[in-house]
């Protein structure tokens, strides 16, 4: 007897043993790949086939009771005993169910080989079943952790399969359709479960291209013989879009149009949108037409005025001769006409455009000049309106034009001081750190005869060189080889007349 109650004692401390375990221990693991996804279950109280025996002794019975139940859910009577913290139920024969399913009081269980009512997860000839904490099974739509599960009427676990227009995974979890990530990757899964592949489709207004694998692109994808261009969120574009600092245009269906006007943008062979008109680049100005094409090696009225483009296309400045004429081409492009500045010098120009001679008054002045007297063989006439400086020299008993000189002087606010003067002191440069005015001559207290104006010690980087103008302090500006021709030449003394 004694050796019974110890046998009694160690298979109860076992089957609390096992109890607490159950309880316990970690969910044995079942996983599954769906799609991209692969999703990691545990499970707990996995039989695989079941038992024919009761194996343990409760209370003081010395046999331990089997089932004789084949039929699942054949209702069972009987009382519920609760024995080291399980509960079991004994039927109206005294035996204790086990490894079988029973419906009691209209609610369906499931008891182990030991015969304890099952709770949580339990697997049963491959099919996965749950029970609630008072063991009931579960049948319909049941939220378990942070997941939906389906469980059909017999309280098998749906997997891999579509229950009501919902895809269920090879696991058992609801799996709602939408757009799902792998790593750094993206795809989208479908409703059925499957997901697009080597194929567009329209989600949420947008169209998305999904690779062979079906995960989602972005860049630049040529199908059926159309550039298609998807952003880092994966849209396709449509209408314009600014790509590497290029813009392109693509049509409603993703294609990216060439060799086209849009808009008033040229699009390129490439792609690539031109605003039409003019454009620049590292090489110079040139003029895009409405039809893709350019001027080259021919005159062009644009807005107004005439330019000219070489045989590369690009517009052209300066002096050029065509045809034995010469031309002359403004800083800004267009054909001088008229009287215009070249440089250090002023022309006559045609209304067309063709060279005349350089613009000159030294001869239109010399009755002027002729009035003058001067101490040295040397006069200098100043005319403020047609900025030009004029210098005659003493020969044949008068007065001799000598050089025409384009010049600039005193602004309307801060003018020239006007009259008759004589030439004073003179100096190799002045001015600062920021500039430098080279060779001076004064011919008035602080008027002056010296260079345009260039950058602190530099006798090559010119800050301000225009000419012809009024807009000194006052002064008389000259190019550098003039100021230096009078810093060099004109003595002491010579007279200089302002007008």
């Amino acid at each position: 007897m004694l050796r019974n109650r110890r046998i009694f004692i160690l298979k109860g401390a076992v089957m609390a043993s096992v109890a607490i375990t159950l309880a316990l221990s970690p969910l044995n693991s079942s996983s599954c790949s769906v799609g991209h996804f692969s999703y990691d279950l545990s499970f707990a109280n996995e039989i695989n086939q079941p038992a024919s025996s009761f194996a343990g002794t409760y209370g003081s019975g010395d046999k331990a009771p089997t089932s004789t139940f084949t039929n699942d859910f054949e209702p069972a009577k009987g009382t519920w005993e609760k024995f080291n913290g399980y509960w079991r139920f004994k039927d109206v024969h005294g035996q204790y169910l086990n490894n079988t399913f029973r419906e009691i009081d209209n609610l369906k269980y499931r008891f182990d080989q030991q015969g304890r009512m099952v709770t949580g997860w339990f697997k049963v000839n491959g099919s996965w079943y749950f029970f609630q904490n008072n063991g009931a099974m579960v049948t319909g739509w049941k939220k378990i952790g942070n997941s939906y599960y389906y469980f059909y009427e017999d309280g098998k676990m749906a997997a891999n399969t579509t229950v009501e227009g919902y895809y269920i995974s090879g696991d058992g979890v609801y799996m709602p359709a939408g757009w799902k990530q792998t790593g750094d990757r993206w795809w989208f899964m479908n409703g059925d479960g499957s997901y697009p592949a080597s194929t567009e489709k329209v989600i949420d207004g947008g169209t998305y291209y999904f690779d062979s694998q079906g995960y989602m692109y972005t860049g630049w994808l040529e199908r059926n013989g159309s550039w298609r261009y998807f952003t880092s969120s994966g849209a396709m574009v449509k209408g314009w879009a600014k790509i590497n600092n290029n813009w392109y245009y693509f049509n409603n269906n993703g294609d990216m149009l060439t060799n086209q006007l849009i808009e008033g943008w040229y699009l390129d062979k490439d792609g690539k949108g031109l605003a039409t008109g003019w454009q620049h680049n590292s090489s110079g100005w040139w003029f895009l037409e409405n039809d893709g094409s350019f001027p080259y090696s021919t005159f062009k009225i644009i807005d107004g005025s005439t330019y000219y483009f070489d045989s590369n296309g690009y517009m052209v400045t300066g002096w050029k001769q065509l045809n034995g004429q010469w031309y002359y081409f403004l800083s800004g492009g267009s054909m001088a006409k008229g009287r215009a500045i070249t440089g250090e010098e002023e022309h006559l120009f045609g209304d067309d455009g063709k060279w005349i001679k350089q613009y000159l008054i030294i001869d239109d002045k010399l009755p002027l000049a002729r009035q003058f007297y001067s101490p040295t063989n040397y006069l200098i006439l100043v005319d403020t309106t047609e900025n030009h400086c004029l210098i005659y020299y003493w020969r044949n008993g008068n007065w001799q034009p000598y050089y025409d000189w384009l010049c600039t002087t005193g602004a309307y606010s801060t003018p020239t001081v006007k009259g008759t003067f004589h030439v004073g002191k003179r100096g190799g440069s002045f001015g600062d750190h920021t500039y430098t005015c080279w060779y001076y001559t004064q011919f008035f207290e602080d008027y002056l005869f010296h260079s345009v104006i260039y950058d602190s010690g530099s006798q090559t980087k010119i800050l301000d060189g225009r000419l012809g103008l009024n807009l000194s302090h006052g002064c008389v500006r000259l190019p550098l080889s003039k100021s230096r021709w009078i810093y060099n030449n004109i003595p002491f003394g010579t007279t200089v007349y302002v007008y």
